[in-house]
């Protein structure tokens, strides 16, 4: 196929003499200044003409020459090679983009649409396969419609069979389906011009420009036709004086020679000729190489142009004549699949109408939908273990009536079955006996997965588990210098039924009942609150997140929800200096069996020890006992000790306790002469104390 269509492509005119008038760069500016006058015998030897020896004015003329040459030869031959890059890249751009909308090239590109006509079959099957897809699911669809339309109406459905008049577009893009991608331009270059090395390469200078490298066509294509080039590195005299040193030029060996015998002048001192052939080659090559560079440029970009140009108008017309056959192909394809489409359509519809049609007369054709689950308590709730039936709405919209069998699943346990009847084209809803209980094991809140079956169809629905009265939210409240508290508790009646029985709230701390509120009887949907206090509890249990309390709700004897959680405090840093400070000053709650000078050691020892580690990790950073002093231990001790009166007992705490703290000055490291954080640390810490401190 492909093959068929590149010689159908293949029959291509040569660029006529009209394209002549492109023959001269017309492209965006280069950024070169173009000298069209060679340059005189560059002087730079003159100063030596007055030596008492030709040898340093020879050395100096072997410089100047060598770099004429490399100037000529370097530099001029990498401007012919990239001028006409820069033109053969313009040219290539301007005449593909003038000719790859030829409105004479895509009409010669849609009569080659012969060539691949024998694809033309696919068009035709594509009609088919269309009017097989839209007319077999459109019968069925309107002979069930026919049935459905008449049910509990007490008619019989329509038999006439009318083929309905449908509009079909045609297979679009066929092409690309059924014959391949649309060439690129690079595919066309590479794969149909193929037009080889460029003709530019076959100048090449190995001498004086080294290994070729050659660009290819392709290398050329730009979407602005712009090839850029960086001209410094032609103009650049160092790099210029190192290539000649690299390439075998002819001449080294006399360069080499240049110091053979060693020239001394008139104070005794040695001639570096080397040097002097070194200042003139350099100086030299930067009078000669734009002359030489720019003029080469311009004539080979007028000849790279040429040559593009009849590339870029071979890659035009492919393109142009590729979008006439792509359309050519495109509309006759998709005329190809219109004229099959219909009776395909028509057949398709018949055959699934009339086969639908009688299935439907026959049988009976059931859909179901569980509506909801009732409990058999009714107050608008289900509870783990109640039993349940469902209320179901049941369709048979087939010509024939059926026994029903009805079953339940899912999360429900002592399911039985219950059975029934349905009469041709007849839509009910039932409310089933007692067909289940909820599963006994689902917890409050819980969601239950209820099933319904009904000679094999299946529909399900999910439903909360709830108990009479839930326990909706609980909130602490703590005093922790009391070591006491409160949980607020908010009860509420799921149910539409008042409850039973009296409800009541138990708090147990750590396991054992502290406290018991009656909240009486709860109506339907309300929400009411208590509070359960607790006291006496050690605060550094508080304080150590030591402390579970729960809270177990009843109605009557029955345990009807319970929640668990932990007494929290936030900050227990900020918690043991408050409680530090109340021992201190004898306003803390302070267990029996401990004691409080027993407490206030406890309460210190965590202090300092939270403080080591907290000095540790603040040695690295800013330092926070400078410009955040709140945010540390002994910050929070000094804010706690100055905002608050203190006895001379606390006071003499407070001592005992800065000397305990002191030493962690010692985790803060002095930084050159300066305190820094351990200064700062030290002065906070002299704050509380009432003694000197070393």
């Amino acid at each position: 196929m492909k093959s068929k269509i590149l010689l159908a492509l293949g029959v291509l005119s040569a660029p006529t003499a009209a394209s002549a008038q492109y023959r001269y760069y017309d492209g965006p500016p280069v950024d070169i200044h173009f000298e069209s006058t060679k340059p005189a015998k560059y002087a730079v030897c003159d100063k030596y003409l007055q030596d008492t020896t030709a040898r340093r004015y020879a050395a100096c003329e072997f410089g100047r020459d060598e770099a004429e040459r490399m100037a000529v030869r370097f530099g001029g031959g990498n401007g012919k090679i990239q001028g006409y890059l820069r033109g053969f890249a313009w040219g290539m751009h301007k005449m593909s983009d003038a000719y790859e909308n030829d409105a004479s090239e895509m009409i010669a590109g849609e009569k080659m649409v012969g060539s691949i006509g024998s694809t033309m079959q696919a068009g035709l099957d594509a009609g088919i396969r269309a009017g097989q897809q839209q007319g077999s699911p459109r019968g069925l669809s309107d002979a069930i419609a026919r049935f459905e339309a008449v049910v509990n109406k007490g008619l019989q459905p329509d038999s006439k069979l009318i083929v309905p008049t449908v509009t079909y577009a045609g297979e679009k893009d066929a092409y690309q389906k059924f014959v391949g991608p649309v060439p690129t331009s690079q595919q066309i270059i590479q794969n149909e011009i193929k037009p080889g090395e460029l003709q530019i390469y076959s100048t090449w200078d190995d001498v004086f420009l080294g290994e070729r490298k050659p660009l290819t066509v392709w290398d050329l294509w730009f979407s602005d036709g712009v090839y850029k080039f960086e001209k410094a590195y032609w103009y650049d005299q160092s790099l210029a004086m190192e290539t000649w040193f690299k390439r075998p030029i002819d001449t080294r060996p006399k360069y080499d020679q240049l110091n053979i015998p060693a020239l001394v002048d008139i104070q005794g001192q040695q001639v570096d000729l080397q040097a002097v052939f070194r200042d003139a080659f350099i100086s030299s090559y930067s009078y000669y190489v734009n002359y030489n560079f720019s003029s080469q440029f311009k004539v080979a970009m007028d000849d790279g142009m040429l040559a593009g140009q009849m590339i870029g108008t071979q890659v035009g017309k492919r393109v142009a004549q590729y979008k006439g056959l792509v359309r050519a192909y495109n509309d006759k394809f998709q005329q190809s699949s219109l004229q099959t489409f219909q009776a395909a359509f028509a057949k398709a519809y018949t055959d699934s109408f009339n086969t639908t049609f009688a299935d439907y007369s026959n049988n009976p054709k059931l859909s179901i939908e569980l509506l909801q689950a009732i409990g058999a308590d009714n107050d608008g709730i289900l509870q783990p273990g109640e039993e349940i039936s469902l209320e179901i709405k049941i369709r048979n919209s087939g010509g024939k009536g059926t026994n029903l069998t009805i079953g339940a699943g899912g999360n429900i346990i002592d399911a039985v079955q219950s059975t029934g009847t349905i009469t041709a084209l007849q839509e009910k809803t039932i409310t089933t006996g007692i067909l289940a209980k909820i599963d006994p094991r689902l917890k409050t809140r819980n969601s239950a997965r209820i099933l319904v079956t009904i000679n094999g169809l299946t529909d399900e629905i999910n439903r909360t588990v709830n108990r009479m009265m839930q326990l909706a939210s609980t909130k602490q409240t703590l005093d922790l210098l009391n070591g006491s508290g409160s949980l607020i508790v908010q009860v509420i009646n799921t149910s539409t039924v008042r409850s039973p029985s009296n409800v009541t709230a138990t708090l147990q701390i750590n396991g054992r009942d502290v406290e018991t509120q009656n909240l009486g009887l709860v109506s339907a949907g309300a929400t009411q609150e208590t509070a359960l206090n607790f006291t006496q509890i050690d605060p550094l249990d508080l304080i150590h997140s030591q402390i579970k309390a729960s809270v177990i709700l009843r109605m009557g004897t029955l345990n009807s929800d319970q929640t668990s959680e932990v007494i929290a405090i936030g900050d227990a840093n900020e918690a043991l200096v408050d409680y530090f400070n109340g021992l201190a000053n004898n306003k803390a709650f302070t267990p029996i069996q401990k004691g409080r000078d027993h407490q206030i050691d406890l309460v210190s020892e965590e202090l300092v020890s939270e403080n080591n580690q907290e000095t540790r990790e603040l040695k690295k950073g800013k330092n926070q006992f400078k410009k955040n002093p709140d945010s540390t231990i002994i910050g929070d001790l000094v804010k706690t000790f100055e905002t608050n009166v203190q006895t001379s007992d606390a006071k003499n705490r407070y001592n005992t306790l800065a000397k305990a703290l002191w030493p962690a000055r010692k985790n803060l490291k002095n930084f050159l002469f300066f305190g820094g954080k351990r200064k700062s640390y030290e002065k906070l810490v002299r704050r509380i104390a009432q003694s000197d401190l070393k």
